[in-house]
Order: C-alpha cells, then structure tokens, then sequence
C-alpha cells in the first residue's frame, strides 16, 4: 500500500469537512445571523471545516492503518463510519434548530430505546427521516467517490502538504478561538455555543502567565448587548413595600440533605429544626455551574450558555440593586470558574473574584473574614 492509495482517507475527510461546513448553517440561528459581521460568519464556518475535518481524519485514522491489508474493505468501512457521523451531525441540527440544545446520551437513549412510548413518530415523519438519512448517505458517497478519483490522480500538491495546510488552519482558527475567548469576542465564542460535539481550546493561564493579557481585561465585567440572545427576565420584579430585611445565603457546594442528621453535622441539624426547612425542592441540575444559576436566576441551567453571552445577569439581584441593597459575595472558590462574575453575577462591577489562600482550609477562613 503506497502513499498515493493512503491519500484517500485524507481527502475523503478533507471533502466531508466541506460538507460538513455547509450545513453548519443549520447551527445559526435568524439572530445569531443578525448579529455576526462578514469576519464573524467567515470564522465560523472556516473554523467548522478545519474542525470537522479533523474529527472525520481521526475517524478515519484507524483505516488508514488497516488499509495496508485490506485496502476495499477498510475503505467502505470508513464509508459506514463517517456516513453514520453525518447523518448524526445532520439529526443534532434539527434537534438544536428546535429545542436550543445539541443531542445527548439521553435523548438517544429515549428515542432507540423507549419503544416509542417517550418519543414517537408519526408515519409521515419515519418517512422523512429515512429520506434524509438516505440523502446524506448519498452525500457521503459522492464525497467518498470524489475522494477515491483524486487518490488516484498525480496532484502537483502532495498529500503531506495538504495535511499540513489543513493542522495549520485548524491551530490557526484555535488560536483565535483562545484569544477571542480571552476577551469575551460573541463573533468568535459562538462556535462552542452553537456547533456540537466541539470543545476548543482555552488557554486563558497561557495568556495571564505570558502578559499577552491582564487578569481585568479577561475577568472585568463587560457588559454586551444583549439583544436576541437573551430575553431575561420577561418582565422586571415588582418589588415594593415591606421590610427591608437584612438577607444572607450560606451556600455548600455538594451538601446531600441525608448529611444533615445529629451525627454527621449537629450544630446544622439543630439549627434546621428551629427554622423552615424546604424538603421539596426542584434543583437546577446536579453539578455546582446549574445548580447555582436556578437559585439566583430561577430558570434552568440550560441558559448558561446564552446568559454569559448576554451577561444578562439575575432578576433577584438586578431587583436588590434596584433596592439599594449593598451586595457582598465571598467565596472560597474562584468565582471565574465556572463563570459566575458572568452570569448571575454579572451586573455587578468589582466583585470580589478570588479568595487568598494556598489550600481550601485558608481559602475559608479568608472568606469568612472578609
């Protein structure tokens, strides 16, 4: 098996990230549209081809190998393989065009193997669906054909360059993804919002340690407009009258409710039973970023992404502010991470973000203090 047979598991990629570019489309919605300039729209989809091109070669890479004995085989193999990621990429953009999400393991799992009594389809939409599976099968075999005729033509670029080319504008779109991350640039950031399975880098330490950047310039409020992302809240609290009463939240990150017993934690224990004690509560989500945004925001988790993006912030604490209410966070924990100064937080300025300290023992007793 030469090179020139082993160039097709690059082109076929290379042709699949094309496609693959092109329906990015389907990721952008009407005011995502609206509000990307000409550079924005051309870094999105440029980023979509170097990256999906990527994600197919590495698809493919272990048919390459295999294709030093069984080259046909290997071949159409690769053919199932990526076709099968196609059609998925194509199937996740109808789930994002409706629900704003991307698809997960659960929402596999419901449609598979719920024997329709979770997610059902009608005769006409099974229809549709093996329709449009069958049209991107036939996309993915008229880029494999394309990619079979090219293995086979003597191109005055080699594979290696072309392979080349292809790493250094996927480095190059990551690199602007990093600093553009760095300085909360929406034209930039909205490939991770909005294309799946995509995870690019962030190197905001690289940044702070090489001086390319200023911890205020990555951390310091920056307020955006907010308009078409994030319609939050509906309509402003109406706060009048009443006390003004002093207001406190003590918050434990990963406390279970079974901890607080006469064994485990006492002191709590006995507190709670001199207190209102809510025991049915409808949590956000089960990880800190989720469960933290519900409580000051009261909507789900879901819209973390759109509320950094907006800086939108919480309706709770924009209707304290509204009240002259002096607000002090103190945190053991970072508040960039997740990015809370962003999010619930967000129409604060000069929050304190960080807790001093070199272990978490110190980092809680410098919050307490302060």
């Amino acid at each position: 098996m030469n090179s020139k047979k082993l160039s097709f598991f690059l082109y076929y990629p290379l042709f699949l990230g094309l496609l693959f570019s092109v329906i990015s489309y389907r990721f952008l919605l009407p005011e995502d549209i609206s509000q990307l300039s000409v550079w924005g729209l051309c870094y999105f989809f440029g980023y979509s081809f170097f990256y999906y091109f990527f994600l197919n070669l590495v698809l493919a890479a272990p048919f390459a190998l295999l294709a030093l004995f069984a080259r046909k085989t290997t071949a159409w193999l690769t053919y199932f393989v990526l076709s099968v990621f196609l059609v998925f990429f194509v199937a996740d953009s109808f789930v994002y065009q409706q629900f704003r999400l991307h698809l997960n393991i659960a929402m596999l799992q419901m449609t598979l193997l719920g024997g329709g009594q979770v997610v059902s389809f009608s005769t006409g939409m099974l229809f549709e669906i093996f329709a449009l599976i069958g049209v991107c099968l036939l996309a993915s075999l008229l880029c494999f054909w394309g990619a079979s005729k090219l293995s086979e033509r003597k191109l005055a670029l080699k594979p290696s360059y072309c392979l080349s080319t292809m790493f250094v504008g996927l480095l190059i779109c990551q690199g602007i993804y990093g600093f553009g991350f760095a300085f909360h640039n929406q034209q930039i950031t909205k490939v991770e919002e909005n294309l799946p399975i995509n995870r690019p880098l962030h190197f905001n330490k690289l940044l702070l340690k090489t001086g390319l950047v200023s911890r205020d310039q990555i951390y310091t409020f920056k307020k955006t407009d907010g308009k078409g992302v994030m319609n939050y809240p509906l309509n402003p609290l109406q706060c009048s009258g009443g006390d003004g009463y002093n207001i406190v939240f003590l918050i434990v990150d990963s406390l279970r409710y079974d901890m607080v017993d006469e064994t485990i934690m006492p002191n709590v224990s006995a507190f709670s039973k001199n207190a209102i004690n809510f025991k049915d509560h409808y949590s956000g989500g089960i990880n800190t970023r989720h469960g933290i945004f519900t409580l000051f925001s009261g909507i789900p988790g879901s819209y973390w992404d759109n509320s950094k993006a907006s800086k939108s912030g919480s309706a709770l604490i924009k209707a304290l502010q509204t009240r002259g209410y002096e607000i002090g966070l103190f945190a053991s924990a970072t508040l960039t991470m997740p990015e809370f100064n962003q999010t619930v937080f967000a129409t604060m300025s000069d929050i304190r973000l960080n807790s001093p300290g070199s272990n978490p023992m110190e980092k809680d007793e410098a919050s307490i203090h302060d």
